[in-house]
């Protein structure tokens, strides 16, 4: 399974605007991302104003977002959620770190 990872700066002063549209679209989230063959789960961590998101997902990172984007609620929650960030969210796949090699099993 393949990790992705993204590396986003969060606005000044939009800390708690992500933390809110996070909790407010949880359930959709979680309905959406069940449904989705072959993800393993999606972590969303901040640091100060560092923004990091890693989905495992088996397969092309396209091919998820796809099956994510499908979803009418979590496209109002990537619209909201994108003026959070200093860079858009349409841009994700350029943000993309290095695929992430797991050391420990």
């Amino acid at each position: 399974m393949t990790a992705y990872l993204f590396h986003l700066t969060v606005r000044p002063g939009q800390h708690q605007r992500l933390r809110q549209l996070n909790d407010q679209y949880a359930d959709a989230m979680t309905s959406v991302t069940s449904g989705i063959v072959g993800l393993g789960g999606i972590e969303k961590y901040v640091l100060g104003d560092d923004y990091v998101e890693r989905v495992d997902f088996d397969g092309d990172f396209t091919d998820f977002a796809k099956q994510f984007t499908a979803d009418r609620e979590i496209r109002q929650f990537l619209r909201q959620v994108d003026e959070c960030f200093v860079e858009s969210l349409r841009d994700m796949a350029d943000q993309q770190m290095s695929c992430v090699q797991n050391l420990t099993s």
